[in-house]
């Protein structure tokens, strides 16, 4: 017997592709993700470690709202 697909995706990025597919909120909160970095320490100082490090996390601070081409 056939049986109907489920997927929890983030709503923000995917509203074309559900166009005509039946969604709605979870009944339940949902946690963000987890950022954590991995890298030597002592890379840590190093601007050309350092500026992509910053700026992910400023983009996950933002809740995307920073990210290029978004807004």
């Amino acid at each position: 017997m056939p049986r109907d697909p489920v997927a929890t995706v983030p709503e923000r990025r995917t509203a074309n592709p559900r166009q005509g597919v039946w969604s709605f909120p979870l009944p339940f909160r949902v946690p963000g993700p987890t950022v954590s970095p991995l890298g030597h320490a002592r890379l840590g100082a190093d601007p050309a470690h350092r500026w992509p490090r910053d700026r992910v996390f400023a983009v996950c601070r933002a809740g995307g709202e920073d990210w290029p081409g978004e807004g």
